[in-house]
């Protein structure tokens, strides 16, 4: 039981660590066509601290949110945290699966 346990945290990681990828192609795909077709509002929408371009207000669409900061340092996102509770559900369950 606790082998298989730990088996579905194995998967759980991997799907958690498959699904950021793809998360973040998407987004890629979509900042490029949004700056193909309309590059007015991806400077609006897109609004990234490190990646702003720097045109004036009036050349913008809509009004800016707050600057978004970049996710790939954060390691204490969502995706992270899950996959630190899946990898520490693992070693629990070695252990216990060792002791026993």
């Amino acid at each position: 039981m606790l082998g298989f346990l730990i088996l579905i945290n194995v998967f759980a990681a991997i799907f958690i660590i498959k699904s950021r990828q793809w998360v973040k192609f998407h987004q890629e795909r979509a900042r490029f066509l949004v700056k193909k077709y309309n590059e007015a509002l991806f400077n609006s929408v897109y609004n990234d601290a490190d990646t702003k371009s720097k045109n004036t207000i009036e050349e913008d669409v809509l009004p800016h949110p707050p600057l978004k900061k970049s996710s790939k340092f954060d390691f204490l996102k969502r995706p992270g945290l899950q996959s630190y509770l899946h990898v520490s559900i693992i070693i629990i369950f070695t252990i216990i699966f060792l002791i026993k």
